[in-house]
């Protein structure tokens, strides 16, 4: 929020709405609802005026809320009227010949063969993403399993070895060098 900006400045933003029947095994009647917020801020009535009109109730209920409490109240997301849906594109002849031919094949036009491509080309990127991350998390997960397997196991072995009595020389033998002081020191 910035400096100025007063709680009335908030409720006059208009949100883009959706406004949707109640199946009547549900009680019937509409909700209406701000896309931005999803169904976390819902009105509903029995007309789409009543639905409107509880929406706006809880608006000014939550908004006002979220003001006092200094939680910044979100401005309307509307939808850009800068991209029309269509843009046009450059391609080699080769390349404009391989997908016509392709689109003939499949018995569809060439602007929805073209589509179908990008389509599927997005999609199989957004699932290697996914697949990147989830590749990597359960990599993390096996180096913690092996280290938890490599701990019990030598917890194991630790546990199993078998017991051996411990003789008292009268005589101790060192083995390494500087033990001869320690011996006789002790």
């Amino acid at each position: 929020m910035k400096k100025g900006e007063d709680f009335k400045y908030f409720l006059a933003l208009e949100y883009p709405v959706t406004i949707e029947p109640i199946l009547p095994e549900n009680g019937g009647g509409f909700m209406a609802y701000y896309e931005q917020f999803g169904k976390a801020m819902v009105g509903d009535g029995d007309t789409k005026e009543e639905a409107l009109s509880n929406l706006e109730a809880l608006k000014k209920r939550i908004f006002k809320e979220w003001f006092e409490k200094g939680i910044e109240i979100p401005k309307p997301i509307l939808e850009d009227d800068s991209y029309s849906g269509r843009f046009l594109l450059r391609i080699p002849k080769i390349l404009h010949a391989q997908l016509a031919i392709e689109a003939k094949k499949n018995s569809t036009s060439l602007n929805k063969y073209i589509l179908y491509l990008l389509t599927q080309a997005s999609t199989l990127s957004a699932i290697e993403t996914k697949q990147d991350s989830i590749a990597y998390k359960i990599d993390d997960c096996l180096d913690h399993f092996s280290q938890y397997i490599h701990s019990v196991t030598a917890n194991y072995r630790f546990l199993t070895m078998p017991k051996t009595k411990i003789y008292e020389s009268k005589n101790p033998q060192p083995c390494l060098e500087g033990e001869e002081e320690f011996s006789k020191a002790s």
